[in-house]
């Protein structure tokens, strides 16, 4: 075990300072001698044996009563995790519940069904819980980890439940991105203007800017939100970021929307 903290935590000048003081300790055949040589370590500059200091090392009585054992153990173990502030690692199952309730207000789902308009503000949340807009953030994104697996980021956000949630208050907006992109292209080809316009063509099928708008959405969302979040960490107001994106007022509720789930 020591071969294994000094490996891993000592840099090669220290090592090769212990190195020379342990080779004087060898060297001299008088005990008190070889004692004054080791004790000069203690007023040896050495940051590295100071970070050492504080790792636990105990030598334990194989032999002692099982229960005498496993107590010291445990004291032990109690003793370093105050020391070191450690959080209690374990979690209620009524903390479970907590935690997906807090995910379920915010993200609207109810009897294992997402409802859309069910979706609350984190406002909206802390008041029903009954809790510190604290602990209900907490909470929501301890939720998210036990639903996703993934610990909560905006943009874990946008990949899980941004297109789901924001698609129908972006999705006329990104079909016109969309459909925009796709005129500006700038090779011609010889189809018929209602066929290029988004319309229906002569056998009354979607045109290509249409069908192509609509494959693309939720993509193009996804994209859009992870832009929209560049832009809102910049400091943009809701206002700066609709002229950056250059769409419509439409797209303003979803832009609010989202703004508070980056804040969440």
């Amino acid at each position: 075990m020591a071969k294994l903290l000094l490996a891993a935590n000592l840099q090669p000048e220290t090592l090769r300072l212990l190195s020379e003081h342990f080779s004087r300790a060898a060297d001299n055949t008088d005990s008190r001698n070889r004692f004054e040589s080791l004790s000069l370590l203690n007023s040896a500059e050495c940051p590295d044996l100071d970070l050492l200091a504080n790792i636990p090392l105990y030598q334990l009585n194989p032999a002692a009563p099982a229960e005498e054992f496993n107590s010291d153990l445990k004291n032990l173990r109690d003793q370093w995790r105050e020391r070191l502030k450690l959080p209690n690692s374990r979690v209620s199952e009524k903390k479970y519940e907590d935690y997906l309730r807090a995910w379920d207000l915010r993200e609207g789902w109810s009897e294992g069904k997402y409802h859309r308009d069910a979706v609350r503000s984190m406002k909206d949340v802390v008041k029903e819980l009954g809790q510190s807009k604290t602990s209900a953030r907490n909470w929501y994104r301890s939720g998210f980890k036990l639903v996703t697996g993934h610990e909560f980021s905006v943009e874990n956000w946008v990949e899980v439940m941004g297109v789901t949630q924001l698609s129908r208050l972006l999705g006329e907006t990104v079909a016109q991105a969309s459909g925009r992109r796709a005129l500006r292209a700038n090779s011609r080809r010889p189809v018929d203007d209602t066929t290029v316009s988004g319309g229906r063509n002569q056998q009354g099928n979607p045109g290509v800017v249409e069908e192509l708008a609509a494959q693309q959405a939720p993509q193009d969302v996804q994209q859009m939100l992870l832009r929209i979040s560049k832009l809102i960490a910049k400091g943009c107001s809701d206002q700066e970021i609709l002229e950056d994106l250059e769409v419509e007022e439409t797209a303003l509720p979803a832009i609010v929307e989202f703004r508070e789930t980056h804040e969440t």
